[in-house]
């Protein structure tokens, strides 16, 4: 009996030990809000900016990066910063780690995400704050016996901001082509053997920079000048230096007369980075000799006549003439004249004007069956080659011109050759026309020059409007 109640307080004894323990090494309730405050200044992301301000179209780069003390899981980088009114390229992150020291205390630094960013307006560019979500663990001791639990907690980035200067106004503002960094510049006019007629203008710009608002505006040109195929292309890598650029710019000329022609060269202005203000490139003038073409009118020289020429044995000759001309017997002689050509004239009027009847007629029948011709060609184009093409284009071509010029040599085959021997014969309108015409019809076939749908569309429309004018202004 005794042993027993020795045993029992014993048991008590045991059992009250345990629970006093218990109640001591974990109270009844903890406040788990406090631990994440505390834990969350071993934990922050901060938006770090490579520059303090910028010019307008100067490239910087946002880096987020991620604080730690102790290891932990890196959080994921599937978020989005959105940069107003900014273009922005996301950069590769290999989530490389370094060390820093901030206040006595040593973190891990893993760059979440990176951006290149280029503002597009002067002012001030606030950095997109961004979140993310990190496990953490506590132990929640509301249960009887202890139990760790895992949430999900949230993490924000830093305010941060960068100041974007305007660029400076000046006499070179006005040429400014959009293009923003540090550039080598070069272009030229050059000419090629196969056509003399033609101008190519090719212009290069290398380096490190924005030039994707690049804007090149060409010098007005002399008259008889017409600009083609006028191209920007641009070749830009992203890199966390800045965007690589390759950009080339290029057009054609093409003389519609001969002559020796000045052209200026192009012009324009880029803003040095480096240097903090514009340069100037002034691709330098181009005399161009072009020896083939009609004469334009404002190139023929006129000579004025002299006072000394009207004393001259011929004038005096031309002015017994004139004296002879006025006198009764020309008047007489003149009248006779007059009324035989009236004679003439309506006897051979109707006959005359039934003969015009059926040429006009055979004139129309030749335009329609050539439109005819040339609107099947459109249908046809999309499945014909360019040389094809070219060939059924110029065969249709000079199939009405012969016999609209009612050339009946059926031995020529290419009049484009020989086209100025019948120049007399055309309105100079008319011409002009019909020579540049044949000149785009050359350039594309001895330069091998890519034709689209559009462009044949376009030489057929144009051949059209050829048919048109020659219907309305030749046989007038």
């Amino acid at each position: 009996m005794f042993y027993r109640v020795r045993l029992n307080l014993f048991i008590t004894i045991i059992i009250c030990v345990l629970f006093s323990s218990q109640a001591m090494a974990f109270p009844f309730k903890t406040d788990t809000n406090k631990t994440q405050t505390a834990a969350s200044g071993n934990v922050f992301i901060k938006a770090v900016t490579s520059k303090n301000n910028v010019f307008v179209g100067e490239p910087f780069v946002v880096k987020y990066q991620f604080y730690y003390v102790s290891f932990m899981q890196i959080p994921d980088n599937n978020f989005t910063a959105n940069f107003a009114n900014c273009f922005q390229e996301d950069l590769n992150t290999n989530h490389e780690a370094h060390e820093e020291i901030i206040n006595g205390i040593k973190y891990t630094v893993v760059v979440l995400k990176q951006y290149l960013v280029i503002a597009k307006n002067h002012g001030m560019v606030e950095i997109p704050k961004i979140r993310v979500q990190l496990k953490t663990s506590f132990l929640d001791t509301t249960a009887f016996f202890p139990v760790e639990k895992t949430i999900l907690k949230s993490y924000f980035s830093n305010n941060n901001s960068i100041i974007v200067k305007p660029l400076p106004v000046n006499a070179d503002t006005a040429l400014f082509c959009g293009a923003i960094g540090n550039f080598k510049i070069s272009g030229s006019y050059h000419t090629i053997k196969k056509n003399k007629n033609m101008l190519f203008f090719q212009l290069f710009i290398d380096g490190t920079g924005y030039t994707k608002s690049t804007l090149i505006t060409n010098p007005p040109f002399p008259q008889g000048l017409e600009v083609y195929n006028v191209n920007t292309i641009p070749h830009d890598t992203i890199t966390p230096d800045g965007i690589k650029t390759h950009l080339e710019y290029s057009f054609q000329l093409v003389a519609n007369y001969k002559g020796k022609y000045t052209v200026p060269g192009v012009s324009f202005t880029v803003f040095n980075l480096d240097k903090g203000k514009y340069e100037k490139f002034n691709s330098g003038n181009f005399v161009w000799d072009v020896e083939n073409g009609p004469t334009l009118a404002s190139q023929t020289k006129i000579v004025p006549l002299k006072a000394n020429d009207f004393f001259t044995k011929d004038t005096l000759v031309n002015n017994a003439k004139q004296f002879f001309y006025a006198s009764f017997l020309f008047k007489f002689l003149l009248l006779i004249g007059f009324l035989l050509l009236v004679y003439i004239y309506q006897m051979a009027f109707f006959n005359k004007l039934f003969l015009k009847y059926i040429e006009l007629i055979k004139l129309k029948i030749n335009k329609y069956e050539t439109i005819k011709s040339i609107n099947k060609l459109i249908i046809d184009s999309s499945s014909l080659e360019n040389d094809e093409f070219w060939k059924s284009l110029n065969r249709i071509f000079f199939t009405y011109f012969r016999k609209e010029a009612k050339i009946d040599d059926t031995t020529v085959s290419d009049l484009s050759i020989n086209l100025h021997q019948y120049s007399d014969r055309l309105p100079e309108g008319v011409y002009i026309q019909i020579d540049q015409f044949l000149f785009n019809l050359q350039s594309v076939r001895f330069n091998a020059l890519p034709l689209t749908a559009i462009d044949k569309v376009k030489s057929c429309d144009q051949l059209i409007k050829i048919v048109n004018a020659i219907d309305s202004n030749w046989h007038e």
